[in-house]
């Protein structure tokens, strides 16, 4: 779609998103579920290490086993963050009768500072999506290279 600096701007087609197997037997049909809530995200920014142009089809792959890191990161550090939090709510309430309430407290500063890092913090390298060939037929171009 786009170039900004070293990053790629790509759309994923809405006819091949996702493994495929909505309506097949053991399919997850998350797609499914994704789309009643909101319209997919379907533009990314991708490192454009094969040196493609504004128009080019690429092929994009996720390195093996970093879906399950990155699922097992979303799920587990705000679970880790509330939990933090609420601990250091309930110690920093001197009152026995307000350790409750330090502890709501607290766990809803974990689970707001566990957000904000999500939204600032940028996906760990080499577990994001890398762009690996250009469908166009083009040879791969490195960078700074003219053709």
């Amino acid at each position: 779609m786009r170039l900004d600096g070293a990053l790629a701007i790509v759309a994923v087609e809405a006819d091949n998103g996702g493994c495929g197997r909505c309506d097949e037997p053991g399919g997850c049909r998350s797609a499914l579920l994704a789309q009643m809530f909101h319209q997919p995200n379907c533009e990314f920014s991708v490192p454009n290490l094969i040196g493609a142009r504004v128009g080019d089809r690429v092929l994009l792959r996720l390195p093996v086993g970093s879906l399950a890191r990155l699922s097992l990161t979303i799920y587990l550090v705000p679970v880790f963050a509330v939990l933090v939090g609420a601990a250091v709510g309930v110690f920093c309430v001197g009152d026995v009768d307000a350790r409750d309430t330090g502890a709501i407290c607290g766990s809803l500063v974990g689970l707001a500072a566990c957000w904000l890092a999500f939204r600032l913090v940028p996906t760990a390298v080499g577990m994001g999506p890398q762009m690996v060939r250009d469908l166009d037929g083009a040879p791969n171009r490195k960078r700074g290279e003219m053709s």
